[in-house]
């Protein structure tokens, strides 16, 4: 059975935990951790695979691979500060940076058409103007107006 693939899951569903965390906390950093283990069929023996992924803000929320780690003594008081300074160096390039930016505005495109012809197909009563509202309503109440209005609970 092939086991490689597994830590790809265990690091993915660290890095959308830490999306999420960056979304709704006002953490501006995260360190995402993902681990996984097998016991080889074969020969009884235990195997485990760790992903470390710096997840930022200013990186909009893409994960940064910090390094190769074979067990968790990185985080020990002795290393940590080496850790963290390693983290401090990670910092996705511009061109990257509008990679992402463009990939977003990309999807929030699709989102907002599929929900605009969701509400044509569903709400006949609704023109054009009223269709928009109804958008503008929806993404205020997700998302809320900082420091003017609260996202819906």
């Amino acid at each position: 059975m092939e086991f490689k693939n597994i830590n790809g899951y265990a690091v993915n569903g660290a890095v959308h935990y830490a999306n999420a965390l960056l979304q709704f906390t006002n953490y501006p950093d995260i360190i995402a951790i993902g681990m996984t283990g097998w016991r080889d069929d074969g020969t009884g023996e235990l195997h485990h695979e760790i992903g470390v992924w710096y997840v930022s803000k200013n990186n909009l929320g893409a994960g940064q691979k910090v390094g190769e780690f074979t067990d968790l003594s990185f985080l020990a008081d002795k290393n940590v500060d080496g850790f963290l300074n390693k983290i401090k160096l990670l910092n996705l390039p511009p061109e990257e940076l509008e990679k992402i930016k463009a990939s977003k505005e990309e999807e929030i495109d699709t989102r907002l058409s599929r929900l605009n012809n969701d509400i044509y197909q569903n709400e006949k009563g609704l023109g054009e103007s009223d269709r928009v509202y109804l958008v503008v309503a929806t993404v205020i109440a997700t998302l809320g107006i900082p420091g003017k209005l609260a996202p819906a609970g």
